[in-house]
């Protein structure tokens, strides 16, 4: 009692007041401070069992005595990007045979967002997050599987893993080329010209001209893989209109459709001529904005042209299997000379007509009608969209999208490594 009236005293009611609330809130602060420490424990703790349990999983699918490969995809991309390309489709269609165990290590920044070990794809495909834990994992059948696009390792992986008698399998997919990969730095390209002169690694191509490059430096354990199709992915399974494109399919005649990458390869001006020498024709666009080319080009002020943004694989379907013409407009030179277009085969399987600028990847299907030129090009328009219900046409469009099926391609890679 003596203290609290020297209390009042010196501070006074109010001063006394808060006095006496400082102390009561910090020991309920305290109390609620404990508690909060005591459940980031055991949360942390469940997440570090949960974790371990992980560990411990994955290694034993790992050593599974009925894989004969355990590919490790090298983590420089995500599984769940917008534009499900060769990567996530290779490591796909090996995961169904049941002697490959494919571990696709995911950068894990931005889409795939997996909050453990790993995710499961299915019982032969994972997507994990620790790359360090399995490339220190001691098992004779690992494959280290590196892709050209890969700017981000360097030659000294490719090192280790032979030094530890691993396999290497590297994919040269594309032309090393700024436009492609943002930059080229120099240890990237060291990487890429060792690897081709290094005997003990594997090298698939997907390109005439890239098989032409990597044969100056090697003859054997090199093998030509172009992209492929999965075609039941192209099967539509509604006949409805989607909302997207009604309107457009109400309003124009016919409708011209690419998907793709919009980038300094995609042919605005082509497209821009074309679509006003079609002016009753629609020219739809899908895809990502690679770089900065499509806003430069203005081709959206172009009346009957329309972008309809970025539509997920599973998805294109909906919007192909109502369009007129598939096209692929690139313009000519080094990179698309050296392109295989994953969406040359998937339009195949679409039984839609195709027409494409004169790329040497597009010459070798007959089912693929070329423009020389720009007028030739924009003349073979019409030639095309009268293919529409050619059933012998169509049945070639399905013959030559069966012979290059995904699967088909991890057949050939699984060929080249087994052809020792």
């Amino acid at each position: 009692m003596k203290k609290l009236i020297n209390g009042l005293k010196k501070y006074g009611i109010i001063g006394c007041f808060l006095k006496i609330m400082k102390k009561v809130l910090y020991r309920v602060f305290r109390f609620f401070d404990r508690l909060d420490n005591r459940y980031t424990t055991h949360i942390e703790e469940k997440i570090k069992r949960k974790q371990r349990k992980d560990y411990i999983e994955l290694e034993k699918v790992c050593r599974n005595k009925k894989y004969k490969y355990v590919f490790i995809f090298y983590p420089y991309t995500e599984w769940n990007l917008p534009v499900f390309q060769r990567p996530q489709q290779i490591a796909l269609s090996l995961s169904k045979r049941g002697d490959v165990l494919y571990l696709y290590c995911t950068t894990n920044y931005v889409y795939d967002k997996i909050p453990t070990l790993y995710s499961k794809i299915n019982d032969n495909l994972y997507v994990v997050t620790d790359y360090d834990f399995l490339k220190e994992l001691d098992i004779n059948n690992k494959i280290l599987h590196l892709y050209s696009t890969d700017t981000i390792s360097d030659y000294s992986i490719v090192e280790e893993a032979l030094e530890n008698n691993e396999t290497v399998l590297y994919e040269y997919i594309d032309e090393i080329h700024e436009d492609i990969t943002n930059s080229v730095p120099d240890y990237y390209l060291e990487k890429h010209k060792r690897v081709l002169k290094n005997k003990d690694c594997y090298v698939v191509v997907t390109a005439d001209k890239l098989r032409d490059d990597a044969l100056k430096y090697r003859k054997s354990r090199l093998v030509l893989s172009t992209n492929g199709v999965n075609v039941d992915d192209f099967i539509p399974s509604s006949s409805e209109l989607d909302e997207r494109i009604k309107d457009i399919k109400e309003n124009y005649k016919k409708i011209v459709c690419y998907y793709g990458s919009l980038a300094t390869w995609f042919d605005y001006d082509l497209i821009k001529e074309a679509a006003n020498a079609h002016k009753d024709y629609a020219f739809v666009l899908i895809g990502i904005k690679y770089d900065d080319t499509f806003d430069k080009s203005k081709i959206e002020k172009v009346k009957n042209v329309f972008y309809l943004g970025k539509i997920p694989y599973n998805e294109l379907i909906n919007i192909t299997k109502d369009v007129d013409l598939l096209t692929i407009p690139f313009v000519i030179n080094e990179i698309t000379e050296s392109t295989s277009p994953v969406k040359l085969f998937e339009y195949m399987a679409t039984k839609k007509p195709i027409l494409t600028t004169d790329m040497k990847e597009c010459r070798k299907y007959k089912s693929v009608l070329i423009g020389k030129d720009h007028a030739d090009y924009i003349k073979k328009i019409d030639e095309a969209i009268k293919l529409n219900g050619d059933n012998e046409y169509h049945e070639l469009e399905m013959k030559e999208a069966k012979e290059n099926t995904w699967d088909s391609k991890a057949n050939t890679i699984i060929d080249l490594l087994e052809n020792k």
